[in-house]
């Protein structure tokens, strides 16, 4: 077995020599979880939980740094900053300062006393958690319901809640502060009557922009590494003088996945660069342009869906 890994030495050493990177198939072999699938959020009424914060994701929490700047390597490996207005321009936001909505519209809230990610719908948080609120489903219930004052987008027309919609994902939520429970209980008896219950307030819709990531997937390979393992990664790329960008994952509150790994740029016009990524591609790591590229067609088809019930 010691033979066995000396002469994989040897031979890895003299395909270096040469200018194979043996080393990072080496690396991939030995640390599979090195590139692994983004997890999608699992599907609940929480905005904080559900949503993946793409709209925030010009911003590197990390450091403070301009709005869309990555770091680079490059050169003896020297290292420097680059904006790129792709990422600063990463996502829209259109503002309706005066939509006009039900109340069955509204499929998600932001605050709780609830665990708000154990519900995929308003009507099971409220059955399980408040049920002496939707007895009996009665208008006089319903007007109750309505008229709690922690129910601030009713009642208060300085509010600061307001609705806003991730096209990405395409549901409406409530940012809300209390009343949450009462809302849906609201929600689920005026569903029950067949009444409506009109819904004003300011409308943030935010959206990703789509040429932002055509011009990201037409630059750069995108690939995601794990933390830990970046620094023998970017180690290789040294050797090998391999330029390249990283840049954290937009934060998420229940995922670690988002903490724990980087996005990583390989520029197309860079021949090296493209020899790395055709390693990663030929070794299943996983292709974040491509799934940058899923998100905006999701979102696509939200905004034709959207349009056609609005027909």
């Amino acid at each position: 077995m010691k033979k066995n890994s000396l002469f994989k030495t040897l031979f890895d050493i003299l395909q270096e020599c040469i200018g194979h990177p043996a080393s990072l198939y080496t690396l991939i072999e030995n640390c599979p979880d090195i590139s692994m699938p983004l997890n999608e959020p699992k599907f609940s009424i929480s905005l904080v939980d559900s949503i993946i914060s793409w709209h925030k994701w010009k911003w590197d929490p990390t450091y403070k740094r301009k709005i869309g700047e990555v770091m680079g390597y490059r050169g003896h490996y020297i290292s420097y900053n680059q904006v790129l207005t792709e990422l600063s321009n990463f996502t829209d936001c259109n503002i309706i300062e005066n939509w006009k909505g039900d109340i069955q519209d509204i499929v998600g809230i932001e605050c709780s006393k609830s665990k708000l990610d154990d519900f995929d719908t308003f009507d099971k948080m409220v059955k399980e958690n408040a049920p002496e609120m939707i007895t009996p489903v009665t208008v006089e219930k319903l007007n109750q319901n309505l008229a709690h004052r922690g129910i601030d987008i009713i009642h208060n027309k300085n509010t600061n809640n307001h609705f806003v919609q991730y096209m990405w994902d395409g549901r409406i939520f409530l940012s809300n502060h209390n009343g949450s429970h009462h809302f849906a209980a609201a929600r689920y008896i005026a569903h029950q009557l067949n009444t409506p219950v009109p819904l004003i307030g300011k409308l943030y819709i935010y959206s990703i922009n789509e040429q932002s990531v055509i011009s990201l997937c037409n630059k750069y390979e995108i690939f995601t590494i794990k933390k830990d393992y970046f620094v023998r990664f970017s180690q290789i790329m040294k050797n090998f003088s391999v330029p390249f960008m990283k840049y954290p994952l937009p934060q998420h509150n229940s995922d670690k996945y988002y903490q724990d790994n980087y996005v990583i740029f390989l520029p197309k016009n860079n021949k090296k660069s493209m020899k790395m990524a055709t390693i990663l591609h030929k070794s299943n790591c996983f292709d974040f342009g491509r799934y940058l590229q899923g998100l905006v067609e999701r979102q696509n088809r939200n905004i034709k869906q959207q349009y056609l019930q609005a027909a």
